[in-house]
């Protein structure tokens, strides 16, 4: 059944807020160590072994280890890769095709739709965005410099000495 109304708000922006609405927070949180950047040079990974791959080598690996979890993920490597099938057919053979003289979207496209919205719901079932991982339990806190920090580092960086 699909979520109606806004949608919750991240743990992580509630710790940085300090809860302001005093209600208490999911239990335990475990905290997730900041990941670099993934930088994709143009174009995804190249099959779903490599997707699984890169998610784990960007944090997921920390709360995805159930079987269910691992389930879900191999339902997300095989659409991946049935993606990419689709992807490529379209590549080859058009969005649309032409059937008594009437222009029409080729069922492939359509297919592709599918599977990616499948993909979003299983991508967030593992908590790969935000608010997802707050309904988890889990949070990726980071810290953040305060305004007078940042204003203290931005002028020993103008003096040419170091902070602090």
């Amino acid at each position: 059944m699909p979520r109606t109304g806004r949608p919750p708000k991240p743990i992580e922006q509630k710790k940085r807020l300090g809860n302001p609405g005093k209600r208490p927070l999911p239990d335990p949180v475990l905290a997730v160590v900041p990941a670099d950047v993934t930088h994709i040079n143009g174009h995804g990974p190249k099959d779903g072994m490599e997707l699984v791959q890169a998610l784990m080598d960007a944090g997921a690996k920390e709360w995805v280890s159930e079987t269910d979890a691992l389930a879900t993920m191999r339902l997300v490597k095989e659409a991946w890769d049935e993606r990419a099938r689709l992807k490529d057919i379209i590549d080859e053979e058009g969005y649309t095709q032409i059937v008594k003289d009437r222009v029409w979207a080729r069922p492939e496209v359509s297919m592709l739709r599918e599977v990616e919205k499948q993909l979003t719901v299983w991508l967030a079932q593992l908590g790969l965005n935000p608010a997802d991982r707050g309904r988890l339990g889990l949070a990726k806190v980071q810290a953040k410099a305060t305004g007078l920090a940042a204003l203290r580092e931005e002028r020993a960086l103008k003096a040419g000495r170091p902070a602090g």
